[in-house]
């Protein structure tokens, strides 16, 4: 159904904009709920929703096979979450999500080494600068004063990495030839396992009266069913018809896109530098796709 380099960046760009987004419902979510119930019930509601869509087991061929996926789940949902989730407590929000930024640098960098082992180009390192650099300006613009937690920002860091290695995982899986729904499910399926010691700890409550709510039932169906069901599925196309390192690079708008949804929805305001920043943050993206030719060239060819 989907083929070539203009499906994949389309694919991606879909994915890119709904989870710029999800930090708006997040946001609002926060208020009623703990960030280890969002995760859990959002999760959970993607899980049910891709069952309903193709109500089959997964017939795994191999043990590692199982066990790849087993990791994706583990770094993909449990672990990146968590760690995001705690440094937000310790950090300021526009810290974690100037590191988070770094993701398609690791994720560069574990492919290098782990992955494909395609050499990465200078575009790559050049547009990750100028991408950060926007990205920074976007965030900190509006701020009186910059501070660092070193538990909070180590825990972003370490929130970034364990992105890259759940792509190195779910590319992994992708290339046993399951269906990436039937994937994307298996490793939902094992992200809910490892998370129940964390909600046990953490004091996980079913919140029904708060579930009722119009406004919470709109944005956990929308992080359930969009962002997590809907966009894992996508990122796994885009992965698989464009590479882990191209699909990240798309995350440097991600800053951009929950900007322009605060002014739309929050009601918040840009200033000067960070218009600015958002234009360093596209132009970083172009350069990291080998510049506007290359993509151009990439997108006309499917190549």
């Amino acid at each position: 159904m989907f083929q070539g380099a203009l499906s994949g960046h389309l694919l991606t760009a879909f994915t890119i904009t709904v989870w710029g987004a999800t930090f708006i419902s997040s946001k609002l979510l926060l208020q009623s709920f703990q960030p280890i119930e969002i995760l859990f019930d959002r999760f959970l509601l993607g899980f049910i929703a891709m069952w309903l869509i193709m109500p089959r087991f997964l017939k795994v061929k191999e043990r590692r096979h199982e066990l790849t996926m087993a990791l994706a789940g583990l770094f993909g949902t449990t672990l990146y979450f968590l760690c995001e989730n705690i440094a937000l407590v310790y950090s300021k929000a526009s810290n974690v999500g100037v590191i988070l930024a770094t993701v398609p640098f690791f994720t560069g960098i574990v492919d290098r080494f782990l992955g494909s082992r395609k050499p990465l180009s200078a575009g790559f390192f050049i547009g990750f600068i100028v991408a950060m650099s926007g990205i920074a300006l976007l965030t900190f613009s509006s701020l009186k004063e910059v501070s660092f937690n070193p538990l909070g920002d180590g825990l972003a860091v370490l929130a970034a990495l364990t992105w890259a290695f759940y792509c190195l995982f779910l590319n992994r899986a992708l290339s046993y030839g399951y269906k990436p729904l039937l994937v994307t499910r298996h490793v939902f399926g094992y992200g809910l396992v490892f998370m129940l010691l964390p909600m046990y700890l953490m004091d996980y409550e079913v919140r029904l009266p708060s579930l009722m709510v119009p406004l919470n039932a709109f944005n956990l169906i929308f992080l359930g069913i969009i962002a997590s069901a809907m966009c894992y599925v996508t990122w796994s196309l885009s992965v698989r018809l464009i590479g882990t390192v191209k699909a990240s690079a798309w995350l440097y708008v991600s800053p951009v896109i929950t900007v322009v949804m605060a002014m739309l929805i929050l009601d918040e305001k840009i200033t000067a530098l960070g218009f600015l920043g958002m234009l360093l943050a596209l132009t970083g993206l172009i350069l990291s796709q080998g510049g506007i030719r290359s993509l151009i060239r990439a997108l006309r060819h499917g190549a």
